[in-house]
């Protein structure tokens, strides 16, 4: 036999609308929530440190175009300053001095005078300056024709210079004469 219960049965508010079913669609959706909120977030921060990183990177390019710019420019410079240096090596072998620039720069030679211009034209050489002792001009020639050439004598003059607010006066004596040079030009 069958047997049937006819009692009543009274379900609570809460248990009416809140089926297990329901419950655990519930629990569900917001453990979806939460799991989708929490991936979003972290996709979040993710894009945000990778955009810092491009950023650092970005940076770091145009550091880097920078120094190959001013790398280049230094070449070129580097390249620049080896031709000249190249030339002005060249230039220092191959070049000539002239002998007589030794005989005056030597203090010896010239001493108790002075030089006012040196001109020089093939072997010919004109000198003109002046000197205070008058007796040492003679033996300045006699070095000059020995060391240098032929002297050709034109002329020395007296000279005075006054300053009369100093109450200053001296004597000097002006020359000008040419060589004509033995051998013109020294390595």
């Amino acid at each position: 036999m069958l047997r049937f219960n006819f009692a009543e049965y009274r379900e609570s508010v809460y248990s009416k609308y809140v089926k297990p079913d329901l419950m655990f669609l519930f629990v569900v959706l917001v453990v979806v929530f939460f799991f989708s909120y929490f991936c979003y977030s972290t996709a979040t921060y993710q894009l945000k440190v990778a955009q810092s990183k491009i950023q650092t990177l970005k940076r770091e390019i145009r550091q880097l175009h920078q120094i190959q710019q001013s790398e280049k420019e230094l070449i070129a410079t580097r390249e620049e300053l080896q031709k000249k240096l190249e030339i002005v090596s060249m230039l220092d072998k191959n070049r000539k001095v002239p002998q007589f620039l030794y005989f005056f720069a030597n203090p010896e030679n010239v001493k108790n005078m002075w030089l006012d211009s040196l001109t020089y034209s093939g072997r010919q050489l004109t000198v003109k300056g002046g000197t205070l002792r008058i007796k040492s001009f003679p033996e300045f020639l006699k070095t000059s024709e020995e060391k240098l050439g032929k002297v050709l004598f034109r002329e020395t003059e007296r000279k005075v210079y006054e300053n009369r607010k100093l109450n200053f006066r001296v004597v000097y004596y002006k020359f000008n004469f040419g060589v004509e040079l033995k051998n013109g030009t020294a390595r």
